[in-house]
């Protein structure tokens, strides 16, 4: 079942409709479902979809390029062409496939792959594309999951500067839409896989819908060959060049929040050029968050935040449980492991949730267009932190306060508020706006107190 993606779509077919060819770069994470957005778009036009092969050679792209245009084109002559050059490849394209009289799309994905992490792939893109595609009519779609690639060889090169008509990061998908994903699941039970897989799409289609949250965390965590028991190193040496200094500093932010020059320090690499280009490429790909608290500006006061569920999920409960997992076939391993810091855990899971859907939490305040900027507030100096602020453009400063509770807040909670709001160091030109975010919302006394100027629950959140 394909859910969300209504804006990709809307532009996709926008661009389709042009009667020149159109150039789009499709990027993000892997599993974030790139691919089925393009499929979705696809279907019922004519399309040449081909992906790329991780880990082989040129020749061996180019082959499996001729082998799935065949399938494409239903002509199972195609793939025994003797073409061994890109330009050969493209040659055909353009002078027995592309004409005006047929609108193409050509999508290439797992770009990064198919070039064999090259540049020569792109420049012979780029000739084919000034020369003959794009008065033919062809919409190309490049799409790829390693964001430096992407990003450096593709949307900022030289070869491709200027041609572009559309780029597309495609993120996590909202709250709602996970919930149209999991229908006749209570909203505790989407909130409990939330917290462990966020919005990744891919993840929920392993799930197997006629078991509850424990059975299927159990079977695809906690046992042996389930899907996640890899993931982590799946991700990370698929997704990134230099995996293992990527797997370093996301362990360090698995531990606690830190600086770029606090992570430089721990590894014993500068803080200069690639330590930092390894930070935007994790932010890229949404596995990690950089924030300023909002009282404070420059570099200097900026903290790196692991943001992705998953790998918070995995280092908590998994990593060092990994021998005892791989040896587990039927055992209820999840209630030995999983059960003893659950608490603890679904605090700071539920944080990462609001952190990572902020903007669902401003669209519930009916602010979104109101926010200038987003983040916690921190100093331990005055010894007071907010989990999530907004600063908005009609002076208000927006404080949240954020509670995994299994039932409603009570109204104890107003003097540890009291005492924040009094600490903080907010300029006088701002009202203090108190909202409280709990999945079950604020019992009956402390909505009669009033405190709180909004409390926002789970239902609101799922909607």
């Amino acid at each position: 079942m394909f859910i969300g993606r209504e804006h990709e779509l809307k532009r996709l077919n926008q661009l389709f409709s042009a009667k020149k060819g159109k150039l789009v770069c499709c990027y993000g994470r892997r599993r974030i479902g790139k691919s089925c957005l393009i499929r979705e778009f696809g279907k019922g036009k004519d399309i040449i979809y081909i992906e790329g092969l991780e880990g082989e050679s040129t020749k061996q792209q180019i082959r499996a390029f001729l082998t799935q245009l065949s399938v494409c084109l239903k002509n199972p002559f195609l793939a025994k062409l003797g073409l061994h050059k890109w330009d050969e490849v493209f040659e055909y394209l353009t002078q027995n496939v592309f004409n005006n009289k047929k609108k193409y799309i050509l999508a290439l994905d797992e770009l990064q792959w198919l070039a064999a992490g090259q540049s020569k792939l792109i420049n012979q893109i780029k000739v084919f594309w000034d020369l003959h595609w794009k008065d033919q009519g062809v919409m190309l779609i490049l799409c790829g999951s390693v964001a430096h690639f992407m990003v450096k060889k593709v949307i900022k090169s030289k070869s491709l500067y200027g041609r572009i008509d559309h780029e597309f990061l495609i993120e996590a998908l909202t709250p709602a839409e996970i919930t149209k994903l999991l229908p006749n699941k209570s909203d505790s039970e989407i909130l409990k896989y939330l917290l462990v897989f966020g919005g990744v799409p891919k993840y929920y289609d392993v799930l197997e819908r006629n078991k509850s949250f424990e059975q299927n965390i159990n079977d695809l965590c906690f046992c042996k060959g389930g899907f996640f028991t890899t993931e982590f190193e799946k991700v990370f040496f698929s997704q990134f060049k230099e995996h293992q200094t990527y797997k370093k500093i996301v362990i360090l932010l698995s531990k606690k929040n830190l600086t770029l020059e606090e992570v430089a320090k721990a590894l014993g690499l500068s803080s200069g050029g690639s330590l930092k280009s390894f930070f935007d490429n994790l932010e890229l790909t949404g596995f990690v968050g950089r924030y300023n608290s909002l009282n404070k500006t420059g570099r200097k006061n900026q903290k790196y935040k692991l943001l992705d569920p998953f790998l918070r999920f995995y280092f908590t409960f998994m990593q060092d449980n990994i021998s005892l997992i791989q040896n587990n076939r039927n055992r209820n391993l999840i209630r030995e492991i999983f059960h003893s810091k659950m608490k603890i855990w679904q605090g700071f899971a539920f944080e990462i949730f609001c952190l990572n859907n902020w903007i669902t939490i401003a669209e519930v305040l009916e602010v979104k267009n109101l926010v200038r900027h987003v983040g916690p507030i921190f100093s331990p100096k005055l010894g007071v932190q907010v989990d999530l602020a907004f600063e908005r453009t009609d002076d208000v400063f927006s404080l949240f306060e954020i509670k995994y509770y299994d039932a409603p807040v009570e109204i104890g909670i107003i003097k540890e508020i009291k005492k924040k709001v009094e600490r903080l160091e907010i300029n006088q030109k701002f009202s203090i706006e108190k909202i409280l975010v709990s999945p079950f919302g604020a019992s009956k006394s402390l909505k009669e107190c009033a405190f709180f100027d909004h409390v926002i629950d789970l239902k609101m959140l799922l909607k």
